[in-house]
C-alpha cells in the first residue's frame, strides 16, 4: 500500500499537465485550473477574473478580457508566464486554442480579427489581435514588441508613439515584416481605411470613441451617416479623431438638433454632443453650426 501511495503522488503532476494551466496568483500561486478546450466563459468554472499567471504546455492559447473571446486578447505560446499584462491580470474571462494542439483536437476556426501583431518577424512568439483602435499598447502589455503583423481586413496605421504619434506607417491586407523605424517600436494602431478596403474618400474619415480620452470601443465613419443607430453607436461617442477633412456632428438623426464642425485632429466632445452624437457628415467647406 505504501508503494502504491507513493506512485500516485509522483504521477499526479503529470496527470494535471493539460495544454493550458491558469493560476490564481502571479508566479504560479493560489488555485489553478487545467484547460484542454475552448472556454468562452471562465465564470462557469468559477475562475472568471482570477488569473494572475499562466503555463502553456502545448500549442498557442488566446486569453481575452471579455466573455466570448472578446475585449483585449493576447496569444501565448509554450512557456511559463509568471505575470500577465496589466490589461489581463485578474481580468481573464475566456480562453481558446489558436492551434490544433493534438491530433484528436477539433480544428480551431481561423482568427477573424482584422489585425494581429506578432513578437517575431516570422509571425512567432506572443501575439496581439485587435478589433479596433488601440491608442496605447502599454495597456495590453505589447508596447515596443511587434516585429511583424497580419492584416486581414481594412488598412491599419501603426505608430511609434502612444496616441498615434509619428512616425507612422499604413499597412494593407497581407503579412508584413515591420521595418525601421517601427520595428519593435509600435506603441499604437488604428484603422484608417474603410471596412471594404477602399482608401478614405477625399472627405476623409472620423474615428468615434466611446470613452473620453480616445479610449474604448471605436467606430470609423467615412461617409455621411444620418443615423448612428444602424452602426450600434448612437449617443455613444465621447471623443473623436478626425483623420482628414471637415466634419459636422449633430445631436439628432438626419443632421438635426445641435451641431458642431470639427477639422483634422483629436477632439473631446462637450455639451449635448458628449454621448449625444446621432449623425455626422463631411463638409466641402466650413459652415455655421446649426
Amino acid at each position: 500500500m505504501r508503494t502504491l501511495a507513493l506512485a500516485l503522488i509522483v504521477a499526479a503532476p503529470a496527470a494535471f499537465a493539460q495544454p493550458l494551466e491558469l493560476y490564481e496568483a502571479d508566479r504560479f500561486g493560489g488555485d489553478r485550473i487545467g484547460i484542454d478546450q475552448p472556454l468562452p466563459d471562465l465564470g462557469q468554472q468559477r475562475f472568471g477574473n482570477r488569473t494572475g499567471s499562466v503555463v502553456v504546455n502545448a500549442g498557442r492559447w488566446e486569453l481575452c478580457s471579455e466573455r466570448g473571446h472578446r475585449g483585449t486578447c493576447v496569444v501565448f505560446g509554450p512557456g511559463r508566464y509568471d505575470l500577465l499584462p496589466g490589461a489581463l491580470a485578474q481580468r481573464v474571462l475566456s480562453v481558446r486554442p489558436v492551434d490544433v494542439v493534438a491530433a484528436a483536437a477539433p480544428p480551431v476556426p481561423v482568427d477573424a480579427s482584422p489585425i494581429t501583431l506578432y513578437e517575431h518577424v516570422n509571425g512567432g512568439g506572443r501575439a496581439l489581435s485587435a478589433q479596433g483602435a488601440v491608442p496605447r499598447l502599454t495597456d495590453a502589455g505589447f508596447n515596443d514588441t511587434a516585429s511583424s503583423l497580419e492584416v486581414r481586413h481594412g488598412r491599419w496605421q501603426l505608430c511609434a508613439h502612444v496616441d498615434y504619434g509619428p512616425p507612422c506607417r499604413t499597412y494593407g491586407p497581407g503579412r508584413h515584416v515591420i521595418e525601421a523605424p517601427l520595428h519593435d517600436r509600435v506603441s499604437s494602431l488604428r484603422p484608417v481605411y474603410g471596412p471594404d478596403d477602399r482608401p478614405l474618400p477625399p472627405a476623409g474619415g472620423v474615428l468615434l470613441f466611446r470613452d473620453a480620452g480616445w479610449q474604448g470601443r471605436a467606430l470609423l465613419v467615412t461617409e455621411p451617416t444620418g443615423n448612428l443607430r444602424g452602426q450600434g453607436f448612437n449617443d455613444e461617442a465621447s471623443s473623436i479623431d478626425v483623420l482628414a477633412g471637415t466634419w459636422q456632428l449633430c445631436s439628432n438623426a438626419d443632421f438635426g438638433g445641435q451641431c458642431a464642425v470639427f477639422g483634422p485632429g483629436r477632439h473631446g466632445l462637450q455639451g449635448v454632443l458628449h454621448d449625444g452624437v446621432s449623425s455626422l457628415r463631411p463638409l466641402q467647406a466650413p459652415v455655421m453650426s446649426r
